[in-house]
């Protein structure tokens, strides 16, 4: 047998070999994809036996999840209660909450009592020292005041008026810091709890100082 005959053969058994670990490979993914699909199949459930998200507790699979589709609902009925989280300090806000009185008023109309002005009674508006509603007529469960004057737009400015006129008259000293909002807003108040409480007119600059407030020097400098 001469080299080149032995030669020949062997290169022969090479491609035989390469062609049969191609076939294996190929035979081998294409099983392997057979089975994670059957895999797959036979543990997903049928349609029908999909449920609703259990995390989400107030509503179901056809709730709406964007502000669009929620211009005219008014919300649940009952009070939804407040979240509270275990062993939580609350002490800092508490402080906060006594030290620097905010009152908050909100501007509504009776189109909106029961579709919005009532959820910010039941939420954030219960971290306010003070909660006034303002609209056209009053309501009981808000306990709103009925101003002297007409909504719509034309009498946005008249109304925010009378509001401001109302808590002048009427609450002047109830409060350090007057907070408007409209009754689709939602504030975290504690941002405006941590701001110091007014400060005294003889601590503002340019103001005069009283004589109460005033050394004996400054008294004789005047």
């Amino acid at each position: 047998m001469t080299a080149n005959s032995l030669l020949g053969r062997s290169i022969l058994n090479e491609g035989r070999s390469n062609k049969r670990s191609l076939v294996s490979l190929i035979v081998g993914l294409v099983v392997g994809f057979c089975l994670a699909e059957l895999f797959v199949y036979s543990s997903t459930p049928e349609r029908g036996e999909f449920v609703p998200y259990d995390g989400h507790r107030h509503g179901d699979v056809n709730d709406a999840h964007h502000s669009h589709d929620m211009l005219e609902l008014s919300g649940p009925e009952q009070d939804v209660g407040t979240h509270e989280h275990s062993n939580e300090n609350t002490s800092i806000a508490e402080k906060l909450h006594s030290e620097v009185r905010i009152l908050c008023w909100i501007m509504t109309n009776p189109s909106n009592h029961k579709k919005k002005a009532r959820h910010v009674k039941r939420t954030w508006g219960k971290r306010c020292n003070k909660l006034i509603f303002m609209s056209s007529a009053k309501d009981e469960e808000l306990d709103s005041v009925a101003l002297p004057i007409g909504e719509g737009r034309n009498n946005l400015w008249g109304k925010t008026k009378e509001a401001f006129k109302y808590i002048y008259e009427h609450h002047i000293n109830d409060a350090d810091w007057f907070l408007k909002a409209d009754d689709d807003t939602y504030t975290i108040l504690t941002v405006g709890e941590l701001m110091p409480a007014p400060k005294e007119p003889s601590a503002i600059e340019g103001a005069k100082p009283s004589e109460e407030s005033m050394t004996e020097s400054e008294k004789e400098a005047q």
